[in-house]
């Protein structure tokens, strides 16, 4: 609670892009509060909505008004920019006359920071994601969401998204069945299981490559940044060929639920600067190793400044955080129709995987025309799969570059994932610079 300098008016701050706990209640006591008062304060009758108009200048008191994104600014065809500036004011005074101080170290929402009012006015930042029953995003069933529109009023939208991953012979390998093996079981080296994972950097990633290349297609490679330091050549390769490079930790041998909670915040950045350094281009983008996350995951992510998250594979469309400012975007991945998953979980064979590639595409096209616009990942590994696979089925699997869209199949073809291979790349609205009004 503050009391506005010029009005007098006492405030209560609220606003869910930076506050996720009150001090003094427990998380689920706190969270439950901070999403009755952010229903109130969103009600439409306390809403007002700003229309731009080029030239336009608008300007809102943070001290009283809470910045709402509108839902709908992801419909339009063309991209929207916002350049936002700041005024650093007087701090915030407590009811009690003290000014606001920062307890844990400075809020800082641009780097995913957030900030906890003790009830004195005083600030407390807090960089981890509360625990909780339900994820750091709302609940919308795809059937109630507005309409969600792809260029060219496409149905389905696909992205390829290869896993270039290392591992050191002096790492714990994972087993003949890609399970963990704890190191105190481990045999070190183990050369065989290094080595069918080595042939994926080696010969591998280079055969998918050139199938990419063929069909005219760029992937967004999912990157452990060893890779830079081991295989340079590889780095070289995808930036002649125009790929974007997404962190995918430092390596596969070890998870970020597998550190504590600094090693983690390090190890996140470490591998967005070292992917940085070898290829020019920051990373906006993270998939992580065997999709884990702790409680921490999206906070370091978002101060380490990426955009968007692969790990929650749960749901077929695009969607916010609450994490993050701007927020962060969750993009559908999957684990059903994952090369690894399938061969060594589900026992699948290589037709067995081609046939549901296609019955999935086949499902979410259908869908595409009820419930507007699907999108969907292929994951294909430079590792194992690569040497099981075979030039045929491969680009079937991963056949759309990252961004293109698929429209009405051509007379006489199946609906399957292979046809549109040849679409030129179109880049969606929220994967360029965010737009926050």
């Amino acid at each position: 609670m503050t009391v506005h300098a010029e009005t007098g008016e006492r405030v209560l701050f609220a606003s869910p892009s930076y506050i996720k706990s009150i001090v003094g209640l427990t998380p689920r006591e706190g969270q439950k509060l901070l999403e009755l008062i952010w229903e109130h304060v969103t009600r439409p009758e306390y809403t007002v909505r700003f229309k731009w108009n080029a030239g336009d200048i608008a300007f809102w008191d943070n001290r009283s008004t809470s910045h709402l994104a509108p839902t709908d600014i992801f419909q339009s065809d063309f991209d929207r920019q916002l350049y936002r500036i700041t005024l650093v004011g007087q701090p915030l005074v407590g009811v009690d006359g003290r000014p606001s101080t920062a307890d844990r170290g400075a809020a800082d929402p641009v780097r995913g920071g957030r900030a906890a009012d003790d009830g004195g006015g005083r600030i407390a930042a807090v960089f981890d994601m509360t625990p909780r029953r339900y994820g750091p995003l709302a609940y919308v069933p795809i059937t109630r969401r507005p309409k969600l529109i792809w260029p060219d009023s496409a149905r389905v939208a696909l992205w390829v998204n290869p896993n270039i991953e290392f591992f050191g012979l002096d790492d714990v390998m994972p087993g003949n069945l890609n399970e963990r093996v704890p190191r105190d079981h481990a045999k070190i080296p183990n050369v065989r299981n290094w080595a069918v994972r080595d042939y994926g950097n080696r010969v591998g990633i280079w055969r998918i490559m050139e199938v990419l290349t063929r069909y005219g297609i760029r992937a967004s490679a999912a990157l452990n940044s060893e890779v830079c330091d081991h295989h340079p050549e590889i780095i070289e390769e995808a930036g002649r060929l125009g790929w974007e490079l997404i962190g995918h930790n430092q390596t596969n041998a070890l998870r970020l639920t597998e550190m504590d909670g600094a090693e983690e915040r390090d190890a996140v950045r470490a591998t967005i600067d070292r992917i940085e350094a070898a290829s020019g281009k920051r990373p906006v983008g993270w998939l992580g190793a065997g999709l884990a996350e702790t409680w921490n995951t999206l906070d370091y992510l978002a101060e380490a400044g990426i955009r968007y998250v692969c790990d929650w594979v749960n749901d077929d469309q695009p969607y916010l955080f609450e994490i993050g400012n701007p927020p962060l975007v969750s993009l559908p991945y999957s684990v059903q129709t994952n090369d690894v998953p399938a061969y060594f979980e589900m026992k699948v064979s290589v037709p067995e995987f081609e046939a549901m590639l296609r019955r999935q595409f086949d499902t979410l096209y259908r869908e595409g025309e009820t419930i507007p616009a699907s999108w969907r990942s292929r994951s294909t590994r430079s590792s194992p799969a690569s040497r099981i696979g075979s030039a045929r089925w491969m680009p079937r699997s991963n056949t759309s570059a990252r961004m293109p869209v698929s429209g009405p199949p051509p007379p006489g073809r199946s609906c399957s994932i292979s046809w549109r291979s040849n679409q030129s790349e179109r880049r969606l609205p929220f994967i360029g610079p965010p737009s926050r009004a």
